[in-house]
């Protein structure tokens, strides 16, 4: 099990860290977007959003329920209630 929780950490990792650049990364082509204009820069912006924004968003949603599986299936939390319980 705890190989497999170092996997499910491992994977979270990464698709974090794949959303985090999906959502900076195209903020190179809104700014030459923004200074082109017309209907080249209509047409890119309307490209970002629509094919490849749901995308990011869907890898950040798959890495946050890998997240979460990974915090509950490692002992994560029971550690965390045993220190407060020890703290009391």
């Amino acid at each position: 099990m705890k190989k497999f929780n170092d996997v499910l950490g491992k994977i979270y990792g990464i698709m974090m860290t794949a959303s985090f650049f999906g959502g900076i990364v195209p903020l190179i082509p809104f700014i030459i977007a923004l200074f082109v204009g017309g209907d080249f820069g209509e047409t890119v912006s309307l490209f970002i959003y629509n094919k490849f924004y749901p995308w990011v968003i869907a890898i950040g949603s798959l890495a946050v329920l890998v997240g979460l599986v990974h915090t509950y299936i490692g002992d994560f939390l029971e550690k965390k209630a045993n220190k407060q319980k020890e703290i009391k």
